[in-house]
């Protein structure tokens, strides 16, 4: 069990030991090694597939998100990830979300508990499908909720695109994306939030390139565990938080 205060004032000393050019730390990571082969349940043949589930808690967590290795999902299998109480669900994921890393990562799910529950079908051997390394603590609430803390964390010049300074940047604002980046740093796994854009190239092919800064992801193997948000953005002008 962790103390979130004790880990914002954690994350605040250290950010004024860096320089200004930094992410906005926001979850602290446990390192875990949870599998299908050795935990959790197990249903076998239900409307036919075989059904693996754990719950995974993190007590007075604003949400959790997970980082997965040897990610290789079996042709037809379904994996979902859950909070009931909070009415968060994402998923389904499938084998179209196997990369030649291996690596996954998914996006916070609100609320300091959520389900991992994987469905494969009937028969087939699921058990080796992923590992679970990394289980991320949010301590700053990152997700729109009642419970969230008010904080100022941007600057005077940093205008919601939906004030009347942001009338001209109406098609610009949906290049802009914000991105959870999970790395290992001085022995501890943190997660962190920054922001980047799509941007065009020569050939006009629309490849989806992103450019961020260095100090966001600066090396590759932290771009394969980080999740980019599109549309994102305060409904007016207001200080509210987005979808």
């Amino acid at each position: 069990e962790v103390d979130n205060k004790v880990l914002q004032k954690k994350a605040s000393v250290a950010g004024e030991q860096e320089t200004k050019l930094k992410p906005f730390q926001f979850a602290h990571g446990f390192q875990v090694n949870i599998s299908p082969e050795k935990d959790g349940k197990w249903t076998r043949n239900v409307n036919g597939f075989d059904i693996w589930q754990i719950r995974i808690v993190s007590s007075g967590a604003y949400s959790l998100n997970l980082i997965f290795d040897d990610f290789n999902l079996t042709e037809g299998a379904r994996l979902f990830l859950f909070n009931e109480a909070e009415n968060a669900y994402l998923g389904a994921f499938t084998s179209r979300n196997n990369k030649p890393s291996q690596l996954f990562a998914v996006a916070p799910v609100a609320g300091d508990e959520l389900v991992v529950h994987y469905e494969v079908p009937a028969g087939s051997d699921g058990k080796n499908d992923f590992v679970i390394t990394s289980v991320n603590h949010d301590f700053i609430g990152i997700l729109k909720s009642e419970r969230r803390p008010m904080r100022i964390t941007a600057g005077s010049c940093n205008i919601d695109v939906n004030c009347e300074e942001g009338m001209g940047w109406r098609d610009e604002k949906d290049a802009v994306c914000r991105i959870i980046t999970t790395k290992r740093k001085s022995n501890q796994t943190i997660s962190e939030i920054c922001t980047g854009m799509l941007v065009n190239n020569t050939a006009e092919n629309q490849k989806p390139y992103v450019i961020t800064a260095a100090h966001c992801i600066e090396d590759a193997k932290f771009a394969e565990t980080s999740v980019f948000t599109f549309n994102y953005e305060s409904p007016y002008c207001a200080p509210l938080d987005g979808d």
